[in-house]
């Protein structure tokens, strides 16, 4: 539902509401997380603690910075592999929240195996 028309329908359910938190009530039926309820809670004239708006604020900078730091410290897989490849991927696209890795199989690119990870110096073209 577009803010629109969530600021309209909740025109009719703020005064219904019955509940101990209007903010989590609020972000929990209509769906939004739990910075934008109060905003639209303030906009509807519901009474809101500026302070309570600064503290989602600071915790939404805190688990933005959280996530940004996380996606920079992840490393590539160890073992020799490339980043993009293992023994069971030759494309990975990418990985699971568990860490578990989704792509393209070498079976379905029609090739046997992996690149062996050791050359032979006879191997070498030069």
């Amino acid at each position: 539902m577009c803010r629109a028309r969530r600021l309209q329908s909740a025109r009719h359910w703020l005064p219904s509401y019955h509940g101990r938190d209007i903010v989590h009530g609020y972000a929990r039926w209509y769906g939004v997380d739990r910075l934008c309820a109060p905003l639209e809670l303030l906009r509807l004239g519901a009474p809101v603690a500026a302070e309570r708006v600064e503290r989602l604020r600071a915790e939404a900078r805190r688990r933005s910075a959280r996530s940004r730091k996380a996606a920079r410290d992840q490393t590539p897989p160890q073992g020799g592999y490339g980043i993009d490849w293992d023994e069971t991927f030759a494309h990975i696209v990418g990985h699971t929240e568990a860490g578990l890795a989704f792509g393209v199989t070498w079976e379905e690119t029609g090739s046997s195996a992996p690149p062996s990870e050791s050359t032979d110096e006879d191997d070498l073209p030069f």
